[in-house]
């Protein structure tokens, strides 16, 4: 991908303060911004592997990939991670259960 569209997405990052928030701190804290990178050059590299040609595909599936944990940035995910409250976790019923 060419280097503006990944501009676009780290001063998104940097707007909403992501370089200040947690994404996670098992193995080491890493800010929401630098998870988000990663994801998101992880993806291209699949996308490359997999030889996808679909500019828009690729560009939309890069995207998504850096606003999957957006969720984070709220101040009670943050608060949790912090303190080392209790996991994040939901319990998703199954269809049909």
């Amino acid at each position: 991908m060419h280097p503006e569209f990944y501009t676009k997405f780290v001063k998104s990052g940097l707007e909403r303060m992501w370089h200040t928030k947690l994404a996670k701190v098992r193995g080491g804290s890493v800010s929401l911004l630098a998870h988000s990178l990663n994801v998101m050059s992880f993806t291209e590299t699949i996308l490359k592997a997999m030889k996808e040609d679909n500019k828009t595909s690729c560009r939309i599936a890069i995207a998504a990939s850096f606003f999957h944990d957006f969720g984070k940035e709220t101040d009670e995910f943050q608060r949790v991670i912090v303190e080392g409250g209790i996991e994040l976790q939901r319990e998703i019923p199954l269809i049909g259960n």
